[in-house]
This record gives structure tokens, sequence and C-alpha cells, in this order.
């Protein structure tokens, strides 16, 4: 972690959800999928979850 943050400037976490929301705004963006499928898609196991991350980014 520590060489991950040296690269990156930050921890993986916040880079993962940064990618995972960029996932998600793309699929949702594509309006084919319901909000559970793009939680699903995007890496969260409840959309209640990825929809409290998803305002908050």
């Amino acid at each position: 972690m520590a060489r991950f943050a040296a690269a990156f400037g930050e921890s993986p976490m916040p880079v993962l959800r940064r990618v995972r929301m960029r996932h998600a705004t793309g699929l949702l963006a594509a309006n084919a999928l319901s909000i559970e499928q793009v939680a699903l898609h995007a890496g969260y196991q409840s959309s209640s979850s990825f929809t409290r991350i998803f305002r908050n980014h």
C-alpha cells in the first residue's frame, strides 16, 4: 500500500472508488440497466450503498 500511495499519491480505495464511479457513470448514461444492475456491475453488493457513494462522488 505504501508503494501504491507513493506512485499514485493516495491509497488504493479512493482510486478504486473513482474507477468504479467512472464505470457506473458510463453504464447509467447508456440507460440500459437498472440501478441494481449498475451497482452489481460496478462491484457493489447493495444498491443502497452504491447510491450513497455515487451521490457523494
